[in-house]
């Protein structure tokens, strides 16, 4: 049985969620309140750290997956073809990271302000 991968992309989507939302709240990296500010702190830390780790988690994956799918066959020894660049592709990978970058820090400004 074939899962088609629109299907399989969303099971892992949501899997990544999980997982970053899961850790991202149970971490125990954190000391023992001090102050009247630590939680307004910790909380901040805590959504930083579910999305970071989500963004580890799918980074990762996807390299995992690209070099298990496009390695090097052995009877292959030939050179690939030329890869310009694809300008769509990136302008999204330079303007999710930057939104999400401004989002923690307007989060940030707003909730510790």
């Amino acid at each position: 049985m074939k899962i088609p991968s629109s299907i399989l992309t969303l099971l892992v989507g949501i899997g990544i969620t999980l997982v970053s939302l899961w850790y991202g709240q149970n971490h125990n990296l954190l000391p023992v309140a001090a102050t009247e500010q630590a939680a307004q702190v910790d909380g901040l830390f805590d959504i930083m750290m579910t999305i970071s780790f989500g963004l580890v988690l799918l980074v990762e994956g996807v390299l995992v997956v690209a070099a298990i799918k496009f390695r090097r066959r052995p009877d292959d020894n030939t050179d690939a073809a030329p890869i310009h660049g694809n300008i769509p592709l990136e302008i999204v990978w330079t303007a999710i990271p930057a939104v999400v970058v401004l989002g923690i820090g307007i989060y940030s400004a707003i909730r510790l302000a």
